[in-house]
């Protein structure tokens, strides 16, 4: 994925299936500014709302985020580029029931 400055992005929406905790995983490979990662869930995939919003990120590395006691049921991966820069990355999110 290339995040660049503006609006954010977002990736595909993930069923919870019955799972209330899901980890993102994301690898960065090139940055210049700072990435925003947040955790947003819907139960009718229209209206979302934020879970979480994980640590900026201004490094290339491997990243993983989690978050439990989640009722949606759907989950996606909301990321914002700061004002100025580009980040390309590759990102998952996985669901499971704790």
């Amino acid at each position: 994925v290339l995040a660049t400055a503006g609006s954010p992005g977002y990736s595909p929406p993930v069923s919870m299936e019955g799972a209330n905790a899901a980890r993102i995983e994301y690898i960065i490979f090139s940055i210049s500014g700072t990435s925003t990662f947040y955790l947003e869930g819907s139960n009718d995939g229209e209206n979302w709302f934020a879970i979480a919003t994980y640590t900026t990120r201004s490094a290339v590395g491997s990243y993983t985020d989690a978050s439990d006691g989640i009722s949606y049921r759907y989950v996606r991966v909301k990321y914002q580029q700061a004002t100025s820069g580009t980040t390309i990355f590759a990102c998952g999110c996985y669901t499971t029931q704790l």
